[in-house]
């Protein structure tokens, strides 16, 4: 009877875990499989980018020339101001383009030889295999590596994306029109 009892319960949490899971998400958008290597387009300069889809790094990253960051006093109807990161990226071309967001946070980020690094994190969207993603994305200087972006754990969450690390450059960048 205990047996029962405990196999009842865990089917009942599992059951509940799955269902209060799928109520957290924000649409229905079934999971979409793409490479662990694909182009992503960013409307902000109107580039498109190759991007490694990372499942070990949680917050996406992009190649970005840090210049400022400032205090913006508040506005209207605001208690307190906020900071703004003015930051260069560079389009298809290489044209360098300035661009500014609000800063959202700090993050902390472990470095392969040791020690840490503190990056700003701002809010960008981007377009991956036809689907818009706005969601946080940390600012660093990505110039010795392959790929100017990485796309984190998050940004593949929130638009619902399974990697298969057999393929890569499957999927078209542009978002769909509306």
């Amino acid at each position: 009877m205990r047996f029962c009892l405990f196999v009842f319960i865990v089917l009942w949490a599992t059951t509940a875990s799955a269902v209060a899971e799928k109520a957290s998400l924000k649409n229905d958008l079934p999971a979409l499989t793409v490479g662990w290597v694909e182009p992503v387009f960013i409307p902000a300069i109107a580039a498109t980018y190759k991007a490694k889809l990372d499942t070990g790094a949680e917050t996406s990253s992009i190649h970005a020339e840090v210049l400022d960051v400032t205090s913006k006093p508040a506005a209207a109807g605001e208690k307190k101001g906020h900071k703004i990161v003015i930051f260069r990226i560079l389009d298809e071309d290489g044209t360098a383009k300035t661009l500014e967001r609000r800063l959202k946070r700090w993050v902390r980020i472990k470095e392969r030889k040791g020690g840490y690094t503190r990056r700003p994190v701002v809010e960008m969207d981007f377009c991956l295999a036809g689907r818009e993603i706005i969601d946080e994305v940390n600012l660093t200087d990505r110039g010795t590596f392959i790929y100017p972006m990485l796309i984190g754990r998050h940004s593949l969450r929130k638009g619902h994306f399974v990697v298969d690390s057999t393929r890569h450059l499957t999927t078209k960048p542009l978002c769909n029109q509306k």
